[in-house]
């Protein structure tokens, strides 16, 4: 399976929002813009995933633990059947003004970058290596 990416304009809303109307509105948000990409009718993806989110952000930074679950809901019954399929995450912000490099990006993200404005980055992938696994070190 390829990768599946799509992007999610502007900052997103944090699962801990005291506002649940704009919770609902930005997972709808994010589900419209997974369904331009899977747009080709494809069922939804089994077995094993791996999740990564980026945010990239400019004056709207958020604690990056809370975003993960609104996204993951809202791919549910689209781009797969359960969140309980995601058995890897990876998150993390880069602020869009500050200097950072980013090996092989893909078209998709290119084109978001370029605009200079906050989005967020979002790939779904099979992780064929459950039994490995690895560990940053630094």
């Amino acid at each position: 399976m390829r990768t599946f990416e799509f992007t999610v304009e502007g900052p997103p809303v944090s699962q801990q929002t005291r506002r649940r109307q704009r919770l609902k509105v930005w997972k709808q948000q994010v589900r419209q813009a997974a369904e331009i990409g899977w747009s080709d009718g494809s069922p939804p993806l089994t077995g094993l995933l791996a999740l990564q989110v980026i945010y990239f952000y400019q004056n709207h930074e958020l604690d990056i633990d809370n975003i993960v679950k609104p996204i993951q809901d809202a791919l549910i019954g689209l781009i797969y059947d359960d969140d309980v399929q995601i058995t890897d995450i990876f998150i993390c912000k880069r602020q869009l003004d500050k200097t950072f490099k980013i090996r092989n990006p893909s078209l998709v993200l290119e084109q978001e970058l370029s605009k200079n404005q906050e989005f967020l980055y979002i790939s779904i992938s099979q992780y064929p290596k459950q039994k490995v696994l690895e560990l940053w070190t630094v």
